[in-house]
């Protein structure tokens, strides 16, 4: 019996339903494999050299910084991700993730306070990943 919510068919989301359960069902009884969603943090060092090059025009050219920008490339953030691993493999599929850096200068020019702050942010997504490092 087919009944349609206005324009989805019902039967074929149950069907699609039951099939990803069945999935994850015969997943689980694979001791040597494992399928997750994968949550975690992420950093990123180094790089960036002229983002690091405009820091440093400007803190080249405003000597009466009393902090300048930091020179450091470090950004953090977080990545969520599809993922599978067993005994030989590793993939990682669609991971989307975040990563940012604030860095603050202030200073005294003339009898005015000034603060500027520099803001560094990063979205991706990596679509795919393969370790086979049971195959180096």
């Amino acid at each position: 019996m087919k009944i349609y919510l206005g324009c989805i068919n019902t039967t074929f989301l149950n069907t699609r339903k039951k099939l990803f359960a069945g999935v994850l069902i015969l997943m689980s009884f694979n001791s040597f494999s494992q399928a997750s969603i994968g949550f975690g943090l992420r950093s990123h060092v180094g790089g960036m050299q002229a983002f690091k090059d405009v820091k440093g025009f400007y803190n080249d050219n405003r000597p009466w910084l009393s902090k300048e920008f930091s020179s450091g490339g470090l950004m953090n953030g977080f990545e969520v991700g599809l993922n599978y691993n067993s005994e030989d493999i590793g993939l990682s599929l669609i991971n989307l993730f975040y990563v940012g850096s604030k860095t603050t200068a202030k200073g005294t020019s003339n009898g005015v306070d000034y603060k500027r702050v520099l803001k560094a942010r990063m979205w991706g997504m990596e679509t795919f990943d393969f370790d086979g490092h049971r195959f180096i």
